[in-house]
């Protein structure tokens, strides 16, 4: 449920700081690959 919460909060800002230009489907897949990345690097 926390990871819900800040993957909203991140797309919020992408959006909010591109003014609503950045495409959300490629934004969410970004994002999801950095978190992806992120959960690679700590069960190592």
């Amino acid at each position: 449920a926390g990871e819900t919460k800040l993957f909203g909060f991140f797309m919020g800002q992408v959006m909010r700081a591109t003014r609503g230009k950045a495409d959300p489907g490629a934004v969410r897949a970004r994002l999801q690959e950095l978190l992806d990345e992120t959960d690679a690097m700590n069960t190592e």
